[in-house]
């Protein structure tokens, strides 16, 4: 199985893309671990020459004992400008407050569906603006726990983990996994 495998590789010229900065993209997450890798990224020379600037990259483990991986390309998406609303943020204070807020100013419009088009717009800026605020010390504490995994992931590699070190480890990945960061 193993060699057909790889004789399908080689007959379309498909290449293991390489892995920045960790060795292994799985974990048992004992004390002693059993590592592997076992996530891939094939590409043919085709896709090479479509994509020279490319880099596969780890993320932190957070809620998995598998390192997540993001191919990086040359290519640059476009921001979606669309707005979406966060379901969490009517349960916080002040909610109200600031759709009322948005709502109340007068819109110059003769066409009912224009003002309301108007209000939703403005509700919609306000909102953003606000989740902007609300969500960066949400979204801080979220990267610094995703880097701490991702810096104790590297270090399982090389080396075992103080039993402090796999409990902190353990209880980011719990908190990640939980109804605050959802």
């Amino acid at each position: 199985m193993v060699n057909r495998f790889r004789h399908i590789l080689n007959s379309l010229a498909l290449q293991d893309m390489p892995l920045q900065g960790r060795r292994f993209t799985w974990s048992n997450g004992q004390e002693d671990p059993l590592m592997a890798r076992l996530d891939r990224v094939f590409f043919s020379p085709s896709w090479e020459d479509t994509h020279p600037i490319s880099d596969l990259l780890p993320l932190s483990s957070n809620i998995s004992d598998h390192c997540p991986l993001i191919l990086s390309c040359s290519s640059a998406r476009p921001r979606s400008c669309r707005f979406s609303f966060e379901h969490f943020w009517t349960n916080l204070p002040g909610f109200q407050d600031v759709v009322k807020a948005a709502w109340e100013p007068e819109v110059e419009a003769n066409d009912p569906l224009l003002v309301f088009d108007a209000k939703l717009r403005q509700t919609a800026k306000a909102l953003r603006q606000r989740g902007q605020r609300t969500q960066s010390s949400n979204a801080l504490l979220f990267q610094v726990a995703n880097e701490v995994i991702l810096r104790l992931d590297g270090a399982m590699e090389a080396r075992q983990l103080t039993s402090e070190k796999r409990r902190l480890r353990s209880f980011l990945k719990r908190q990640m996994s939980g109804p605050c960061f959802s």
